[in-house]
């Protein structure tokens, strides 16, 4: 047997490969010529654990699989078969809930997921997992009710939203975009949704799917809503590339739309003017994005931006897609597990917002001490053979 010699000329990790193949597929061009064969066993587990191994579909990947990775590439491409048949079955659901609600007169809009989906070169090919609707407070018990005649069960509720479950699927029901712990933030968030979309006078606007006009978030709802859900995550579990992409094709698509001074204000008015700085910083240096910072309202990042943007990219590499891979140790002590898998993610997003980092962090303990929600979650963080 031939062995083959997996050779890559600059790009010496996989997780640097991974990013490269993605550019390739959002931006249409060709493969690296620093790719020579690809070890597709270990680009694969990176491109899974970063949720955008659908996107690599998009390419000729075939063409630089070694002989012995031939099985798993197959494997590999019968995966991406099934992610599009999801991907039909989740657009129809959509569609059967959309319109009920339109019947209802319920005022709502989807969120991440399939609306994400739509800004990439081929939708069908992004990673999904639950449907994720905005529901208006004044119409909120009404779309639980309309919930239950389309056959779901009410399994669980967080403050930010209520689970629904039928079948394979799961329907996040919002009640707000994300959770903000610190209160000025959180008063200003719900202002800013109450003036700029539960305001029954405002025309709410619409993606097609399949032939159906669905309801979504306008522009700048939706650049605040990538913004949060990336910042938060960043300061808990890690995030991982789908979601940089995410944020990266959803400010493409809506650059020349939104309001940028309404924007601004309340990104600044949520602490989130420098999540949303830093994700500019990835999207230009390392996915490819052709934009000038001075779109950053004619202010380049400024070079603690900068140091902290390569630390939080080093993050992304490591944690992959909310950390999912991260595990306990058995057998460590609590105050290992509680500070590497807890305290470590807070401490370095600290600079994000300290804001918003010191009132999660207070949050959380006062519920422990109170005996709340959060004592049973935190049991997660202790070593697996106490937890029996």
């Amino acid at each position: 047997m031939t062995i083959v010699n997996h050779t890559f000329v600059h790009m010496s990790s996989a997780f640097q490969i991974v990013v490269s193949l993605a550019n390739s597929a959002i931006h249409h061009e060709p493969i690296s010529a620093d790719i020579k064969t690809l070890d597709f066993g270990s680009v694969i587990r990176c491109a899974r654990r970063q949720a955008v191994d659908g996107m690599l579909a998009d390419l000729p990947l075939h063409t630089y699989v070694a002989p012995q990775d031939k099985l798993l590439f197959a494997q590999w491409a019968a995966s991406v078969a099934a992610l599009e048949k999801l991907h039909h079955t989740h657009n129809s659901e959509i569609v059967r809930i959309a319109s009920i609600f339109a019947t209802a007169n319920i005022r709502y809009a989807l969120l991440k997921g399939q609306c994400s989906a739509s800004h990439y070169p081929i939708p069908a090919h992004r990673r999904i997992g639950d449907i994720d609707i905005y529901v208006s407070p004044a119409h909120f018990s009404k779309a639980s009710l309309a919930m239950n005649k389309l056959g779901y069960t009410f399994d669980r509720e967080y403050p930010i939203h209520a689970i629904y479950k039928k079948d394979n699927f799961d329907i996040e029901l919002h009640k707000t975009l994300q959770n903000t712990y610190w209160w000025p933030s959180k008063r200003r968030l719900a202002r800013f949704l109450a003036a700029h979309f539960d305001n029954e006078n405002i025309s709410i606007p619409q993606m097609q799917i399949f032939q159906y006009q669905v309801n979504i978030l306008p522009p700048e709802i939706e650049v605040l809503l990538h913004t949060l859900h990336i910042r938060k995550h960043f300061t808990s579990s890690g995030i991982g590339l789908r979601h940089i992409y995410d944020w990266s094709l959803c400010w493409e698509r809506y650059k020349c739309d939104v309001d940028w001074p309404q924007l601004r204000e309340i990104l600044e008015g949520t602490h989130a003017m420098r999540m949303f700085r830093i994700l500019f910083y990835f999207a230009i240096t390392h996915l490819g994005f052709r934009w000038s910072e001075m779109m950053l309202n004619g202010k380049p990042l400024t070079s603690s931006e900068i140091k902290l943007a390569k630390k939080l990219w080093l993050m992304v590499e490591e944690t992959g897609n909310f950390g999912n891979d991260l595990k306990h140790d058995v057998g460590i002590s609590i105050v290992h597990n509680v500070y590497e898998l807890y305290l470590k993610r807070r401490m370095q997003a600290f600079a994000l917002s300290h804001t918003e980092v010191t009132a999660e962090l207070l949050h959380k303990f006062f519920q422990i001490i109170t005996g709340g929600l959060a004592r049973r979650n935190f049991k997660r963080f202790l070593p697996q053979s106490s937890n029996k």
